[in-house]
């Protein structure tokens, strides 16, 4: 390019379309994780079966939907397969939370899940303890925190490069024109 001849404006539109991109992409990879949160509820003491479709890790949290925190009775919790095999909740050293609007959610344990097919989470009250009718929402699901983490990471890589390839292509297209425009002006003064 000739050094009186500045770039055309569409590099502008081009790093505007980049940019837009970034905020969509980063919008989507938002979306797309809160919705690979997919947990059941539970009353405990009580019982409930699921279908494992995937072995793996689970999640048990103590929940609360009027946004005061969470609170449990103590109970023993265990996951039952068809076959009869038990898994007992372990209780996790770092407590995981959550909270999306009323909803309040504090992790409490987790189970390894080892087969596919249909399970039983129940929770009843420990040996010697009187059921006072009280029951406690629990919620339950797959692990989250991958299904979470691969689309932010993927999608805010792409955010990152395609913001970075906007503002990258603003930049030089302004300095292309700045110094083509002051060339013409030295040019015809």
């Amino acid at each position: 390019m000739p050094e009186g001849n500045p770039p055309s404006r569409f590099w502008y539109v081009l790093a505007f379309v980049l940019v837009v991109g970034a905020a969509i992409v980063a919008g989507l990879a938002t979306f797309m994780s809160i919705n690979a949160v997919a947990l059941g509820r539970v009353e405990l003491p009580g019982s409930v079966e699921f279908l494992v479709e995937e072995p793996g890790t689970w999640i048990i949290f103590a929940e609360s939907t009027d946004g005061s925190p969470p609170s449990s009775h103590r109970l023993d919790i265990e996951f039952t397969s068809e076959g009869q095999e038990s898994r007992p909740m372990l209780t996790d050293g770092v407590a995981i939370s959550y909270s999306m609007g009323d909803r309040r959610g504090v992790g409490v344990g987790h189970v390894v899940l080892p087969r596919v097919g249909t399970w039983t989470l129940s929770g009843t009250l420990p040996e010697g303890e009187v059921d006072d009718g009280a029951r406690s929402t629990f919620a339950y699901g797959p692990d989250p925190i991958s299904a979470i983490f691969l689309p932010i990471l993927i999608g805010g890589g792409l955010a990152v490069v395609l913001v970075s390839l906007g503002v990258g292509t603003f930049g030089l297209v302004f300095w292309m024109r700045f110094k083509a425009n002051r060339a013409t002006r030295v040019m015809e003064g």
